[in-house]
């Protein structure tokens, strides 16, 4: 199950018949990838030794974690699924890290990044039921409780962690062959999901939720940092939000814009399935982390360095996706307008920079 792999739409049903029935619509599976998964599987250079270093110091992680609970901790009634569920995402993601570097191909075809992300909805759902304890207070205006040595999450920040889960989720649909290929093939169901996810995410789900805001860490840093620790968590907390940013930006909203017209090939694709796994640990892993830190079971600093730790190396994507941004200028400068236009406080703006840039993408796919 885990290890099999499944053949994309385009390759195993017929798929120049399944491109010819579509054609003209804009619905079509991907087109051939300038460079065949075979290709990728077989070059060994894009495993390089820094991704080697750094995957390592992301599996020590997991590893870490198992080791310092130990079985009692996992198997306990109290929390029982979100405990044996987090347990379940760590093995997983340990596992899943090992096969894309040593079996790409077998990886890139495999169900992992549908059962890490169903696990991971289930870990947030079950925390939404077990930890209604967590002070009820508005994400709007008070501290989000992850940037400093003494802040406790809120009940809000539970709820926001579900928005994040679900567009991760969307994310492995929208990078794995199969699912993508699926949604090609639901012809204007599919077209009306991704038109829904890859512009309008965040301006029509996300509202849906409570939000956080880096800022309230500066204005409550008095009250939940430890003087010590102020010049610390000030710094790793604006080093936070330029790479939080650059990754919703140049990863995010580029990529989705990219594949939404056929602008990735396989071989890009690797790197996007790489930071992809670095993108759901750090969701998991770094709330995890958190909670060790609450139970004084690690050191703060050390926990907030970890938990920021993955967030900065997934950016290692953005370099070796520079064939990505300059096959793709235009979806480029697009997206970096739109970074700009993310600043305004006006919502309507927004809404209308992201169905300008529907059109415009939404042309260039069908009648270009």
């Amino acid at each position: 199950f885990w290890l099999t792999p499944r053949a994309s739409v385009t390759e195993s049903r017929g798929g120049a018949t399944r491109r010819g029935a579509l054609h003209g619509r804009g619905l079509e599976p991907a087109p051939a990838c300038a460079r065949s998964m075979e290709a990728v599987a077989a070059d060994p250079e894009p495993v390089s030794t820094s991704t080697w270093m750094a995957v390592a110091a992301a599996l020590a992680v997991p590893m870490f974690l198992l080791v310092l609970n130990g079985p009692a901790f996992w198997f306990k009634a109290k929390f029982s699924v979100h405990r044996v569920f987090g347990l379940t995402f760590l093995l997983q993601y340990s596992a899943a890290w090992y096969i894309f570097l040593t079996d790409y191909k077998s990886y890139a075809a495999s169900a992992f990044p549908y059962t890490m992300s169903g696990t991971l909805l289930i870990q947030v759902i079950s925390a939404l039921y077990y930890f209604r304890f967590l002070p009820k207070i508005d994400a709007e205006t008070s501290d989000p409780g992850m940037y400093s040595d003494k802040g406790v999450l809120p009940y809000d920040w539970v709820k926001e962690n579900l928005f994040f889960a679900l567009s991760i989720t969307w994310g492995n649909i929208y990078y794995h062959d199969f699912g993508f290929n699926m949604l090609r093939s639901a012809g204007y169901a599919g077209l009306a999901m991704e038109i829904l996810w890859v512009f309008f995410q965040f301006e029509a789900i996300r509202p849906l939720f409570p939000k956080t805001h880096l800022k309230n860490a500066f204005i409550y840093r008095s009250k939940t940092t430890t003087d010590s620790n102020v010049a610390f968590y000030n710094a790793m907390t604006w080093a936070g939000k330029i790479f939080y940013m650059m990754s919703k930006h140049m990863l995010g909203f580029f990529l989705q814009y990219a594949r939404f017209v056929n602008g990735i090939d396989e071989a890009q694709l690797y790197w996007i399935r790489w930071w992809m796994l670095m993108n759901i640990g750090i969701h998991n892993i770094g709330t995890f982390v958190h909670t060790l830190r609450f139970k004084k079971m690690i050191n703060p600093r050390l926990g907030f360095s970890i938990y920021l730790g993955y967030w900065f190396v997934s950016n290692y994507a953005i370099l070796k996706l520079f064939s990505v941004y300059t096959s793709n200028s235009f979806i480029f400068l697009i997206t970096f307008t739109g970074m700009l236009v993310n600043f305004c406080r006006n919502r309507w703006i927004r809404i209308a920079f992201q169905g300008a840039v529907a059109a415009v993408l939404l042309r260039q796919r069908f009648f270009a």
